[in-house]
């Protein structure tokens, strides 16, 4: 880990003009991305750090809001940020390099909210959400017809949704069985409290990924590209993700159609690990 901070957090200044280098961008994500100790750590920044590693170009990696991240990554050369859900509306906006990881989107309500049923996304029109501002979640959820300051309330800070969810302020939240304990836990709660409502299948949604300025060289988004996956071949994902996600005894976990909202399950197949 501490390699990995080195190399990447290598200063810019020190390879002037040099097009094989790149700022990336993120935001505080865990288990995806996050600071600890005074150091950056998750998921899906050891899998970009160690692909810009493998593909010898030297990473500065920071920490910023996301919008600012995002806005970035759109404006400046040899700039990236994730982790970017890749989506229609995004597409032709970025280079893209990646898988990175991610776990399907769901529904939740607390288990003592018995009377919000929801069977299909035509039901989330009774109930509220939040998401933060600019969040890709803010396209699905208008897709799916609902609407901001009605149905679904955004924020300008990343999980303030959670609090005003956990206060039952809102109706449901959004996570995913990866991210979920991590959300929960800022606000005093744990997976036992919640109860998941709605797997999000939306199609258009692609996972998520290292988006990267569009006018950066080819050849250097090839060689990421390369890098990860080379990862992904030899099973590096599955050994990060095993460092940060700790999988439910599944023989624990009551019988429900939306086990993948309570699992662990990733993107990454039992093979790549």
């Amino acid at each position: 880990m501490m390699a990995l901070s080195a190399y990447c957090h290598q200063a810019l200044a020190d390879t002037g003009s040099n097009s094989n280098s790149l700022k990336l961008y993120t935001e505080v994500f865990p288990p995806y991305n996050f600071k600890k100790h005074g150091e950056l750590r998750g998921i899906n920044y050891e899998i970009v750090a160690t692909a810009c590693k493998r593909a010898r170009i030297q990473c500065d990696i920071e920490l910023a809001h996301w919008n600012r991240a995002y806005s970035n990554a759109l404006n400046n050369i040899n700039t990236g940020v994730f982790t970017t859900a890749r989506y229609p509306k995004r597409e032709h906006l970025f280079k893209w390099a990646g898988p990175l990881v991610y776990s399907n989107a769901c529904f939740y309500r607390l288990q003592e909210r018995a009377d919000i049923v929801v069977k299909n996304s035509e039901d989330l029109s009774n109930y509220t959400v939040g998401i933060p501002r600019g969040d890709i979640y803010q396209d699905v959820l208008h897709d799916l017809g609902l609407t901001e300051g009605k149905e679904y309330i955004t924020f300008s800070n990343k999980h303030e949704d959670t609090f005003m969810f956990a206060q039952q302020k809102l109706d449901l939240m959004i996570g995913s069985s990866l991210t979920l304990s991590f959300q929960l836990e800022q606000v005093g709660l744990t997976p036992d409290d919640v109860m998941p409502v709605l797997e999000l299948n939306d199609d258009a949604l692609g996972g998520n990924y290292l988006a990267i300025n569009k006018n950066t060289s080819p050849e250097t988004i090839k060689a990421l590209q390369v890098a990860f996956d080379s990862m992904l071949a030899d099973g590096s994902y599955g050994h990060i993700i095993e460092h940060y996600v700790q999988k439910p005894d599944l023989s624990k976990l009551p019988e429900r159609a939306l086990i993948r909202c309570l699992n662990g399950s990733t993107n990454i197949t039992p093979a790549s690990n």
